[in-house]
């Protein structure tokens, strides 16, 4: 069986809660928290790769997978639309981008990733070495959920704001 619902992100906007709630869920199953397959981390490993994850659904109502890369990542989109077809449904939680960026930032210097201040990545005075460190790029959803909806309808798209998420 495979997913019938993904949640693509965005990243630091609530993810992992929103993965440990729906775990708990009879009618719900997920295999483990992000998969990146579509998001061409392991998209070489093949479908059957992919479906194998999904070995252990037990019947549930709805099959879902959370990665937040796929949200930023410009090819995942079609790699969904390609393997799982035009009618699957999307999860977006978005959070306050600026919050989102910090949060993301401090994350990363917390793994001792070798970051600049992050004032420096606000103004634009540097720009990342790496995708993954572009912490404003992550935060333009617009541009994001745009190649989202070149392929399905906003009629297959939930939007959740992670401020009333948490307060919720």
């Amino acid at each position: 069986m495979l997913p019938n619902f993904i949640c693509p992100g965005a990243m630091k906007s609530g993810t992992t809660t929103l993965y440990k709630l729906m775990k708990q869920h009879p009618d719900i199953y997920l295999p483990r928290k992000e998969i990146r397959f579509f998001a061409s981390e392991n998209w070489h490993k093949g479908s059957d790769w992919y479906k194998s994850l999904f070995d252990n659904y037990g019947g549930q109502k709805i099959i879902g997978e959370i990665t937040p890369q796929y949200m930023y990542c410009p090819e995942a989109v079609k790699y969904i639309y390609d393997l799982l077809g035009p009618n699957i449904k999307f999860v977006f939680l978005l959070r306050n981008p600026v919050k989102r960026a910090y949060s993301d930032y401090r994350m990363r210097k917390r793994l001792g990733v070798n970051v600049k201040p992050f004032k420096a990545y606000i103004t634009g005075d540097i720009q990342p070495y790496r995708k993954d460190l572009d912490f404003i790029y992550k935060g333009l959803y617009a541009q994001q959920i745009q190649r989202f909806l070149k392929y399905y309808s906003i009629e297959n798209m939930k939007f959740i704001i992670f401020e009333e998420f948490i307060h919720d």
